[in-house]
């Protein structure tokens, strides 16, 4: 068994080391490189030499003991929820098509899954042991601690190996579940007394772990492993990026087909269908999407995150963070929701002009509804900021602010895919002046004055009504 996986090893190499060398051979030139090296080994020995960075490490490096100790058993919660993560793309261990393919030799599923967990607990005691001699070598921190974290570490990845192993065969819902069980933990280890939650964490691991391990083999989706495993190892970011080509996974389910009502027969109905259409859609620009609502998350959650709870974590680490101003988050907001609405116009007009739409009648009308309704869902990624926020700078002002934004962000959304429908369409016609959608704008910009000018609230309240009835008027005269 020992030599197959050494085998499986060592060709994986081979592959690999001739694709790293081709590209090596064709895209880098030796002595550039050299020349490159050399001008910034320049700089780091100058900036070491020259600047205060050397002290600046080693300050650090005297404060890490006492938080490490400090922290210690919040970490021992925290490191699951990294390893929880993974569990939506990967088994935890490695076994590809070419272990699975062993099993038609005399070897067992059961003996290729211990070979694969070995190899994975073997890996990661080699690197700890390497940072742990770099560490005890070169900082001072004490062997003691250094151990300590090592066997933590080498304990909680062995532990969770099976754990990881399983949840990775659950629905994506229970996966989900199972994170927010683990991230719910560790906020009461921080919230409570940090060692009783810890050692409650580890015996509850190896209690699960127990009950998981004669059933490792049981009910497992190979097909599903060895997909993710064979992108996993052949994924390499240098060669995609030099030949412009991009590994695919195996194509599978995704996860709205494994809903309940995908496998029901479809009634043919315009706003089921529609709802269909946009299924797919969002399925294809799921990259896109997701990208874009996390630049958002970071625009709008960085400052409530910031003074909430990093200005308040920053000082254990030895250092200082000056609150950003209150204002700053309407501001952020403001964009953000510009940024929305104007890349769900894009997305609109974008659906009208590709696939199977662009050539087929549809009632414009009500596929712009349905396009609304799941903008409009999506417009709840904006809570979790707000929320965080809230926890510190809530009052009646902020929650009228909120509602000023709210109206804004539908009034915008909803004009602005009417005008890209229009550019598009030439049935379409709109009797809305151009003018009017500057409004929304002037909400926003109220919204944000009323941080100095309270009062100035009052006059946004009165906008929101005139928009209303503005909203209410045009939207009457829409006709296709």
């Amino acid at each position: 068994m020992i030599k197959l996986f050494l085998l499986l090893k060592w060709g994986r190499f081979q592959k690999k080391s001739l694709l790293y060398k081709r590209v090596w051979m064709m895209s880098f030139d030796v002595m550039m490189l050299f020349y490159v090296f050399v001008f910034l080994g320049y700089f780091i020995w100058a900036f070491a030499k020259e600047g205060t960075i050397l002290e600046t490490v080693s300050q650090f490096t005297l404060q890490l003991e006492a938080i490490s100790l400090d922290y210690f058993w919040v970490i021992m919660t925290v490191i699951p929820i990294g390893l929880l993560f993974r569990t939506f793309t990967r088994p935890g261990i490695t076994i590809s098509s070419a272990e699975h393919t062993a099993t038609v030799l005399p070897y067992t599923p059961w003996q290729i899954w211990w070979m694969a967990a070995c190899a994975r607990w073997c890996k990661l005691a080699i690197v700890l042991f390497f940072i742990g001699t770099v560490l005890f070598l070169f900082s001072p921190t004490s062997g003691s601690v250094i151990l300590l974290y090592i066997g933590l570490l080498l304990f909680i990845n062995m532990m969770m190996t099976f754990v990881e192993w399983r949840v990775f065969q659950l629905h994506f819902l229970w996966k989900l579940f199972i994170l927010f069980v683990g991230i719910t933990v560790n906020i009461l280890s921080i919230l409570t007394y940090p060692p009783v939650v810890a050692i409650g964490t580890m015996i509850v691991l190896m209690m699960v772990s127990a009950c998981l391990l004669p059933r490792v083999v049981v009910h497992v989706d190979w097909k599903k492993v060895t997909a993710a495993c064979d992108y996993y190892i052949w994924n390499m970011f240098l060669i995609s990026y030099i030949t412009k080509q991009k590994m695919k996974k195996e194509r599978s389910y995704t996860i709205w087909q494994r809903m309940p009502f995908w496998k029901k027969a479809l009634p043919y109905k315009k706003t089921t269908v529609y709802q269909r259409l946009w299924h797919v859609y969002w399925q294809r620009q799921f990259g896109m999407v997701s990208q874009f609502i996390g630049i958002l998350l970071v625009l709008v959650g960085f400052i409530p995150v910031t003074n909430h709870w990093l200005v308040k974590i920053v000082p254990y680490f030895g250092f200082s963070l000056t609150p950003l101003k209150d204002w700053y988050f309407l501001v952020a907001l403001a964009l953000a929701i510009h940024m929305y609405v104007s890349v769900a116009a894009v997305i609109w007009k974008d659906r009208l002009t590709v696939d199977i739409v662009h050539v087929l009648p549809w009632d414009l009308l009500l596929f712009q509804r349905t396009f609304i309704g799941w903008t409009g869902f999506g417009s709840m990624i904006f809570i979790l900021p707000i929320w965080i926020y809230a926890l510190e700078y809530w009052s009646v002002l902020f929650l009228v602010q909120m509602i000023i934004a709210y109206g804004a962000f539908l009034f915008l959304l909803y004009w602005k895919v009417i005008a890209a429908s229009q550019s598009v369409s030439e049935h379409e016609v709109t009797v809305m002046p151009q003018y009017v959608m500057m409004l929304g704008y002037g909400l926003l910009v109220m919204m944000i004055v009323s941080t100095w000018i309270p009062y100035m609230i009052i006059g946004a309240i009165i906008l929101l009504v005139v928009v209303a009835f503005i909203h209410y008027q045009y939207s009457a005269r829409i006709r296709l």
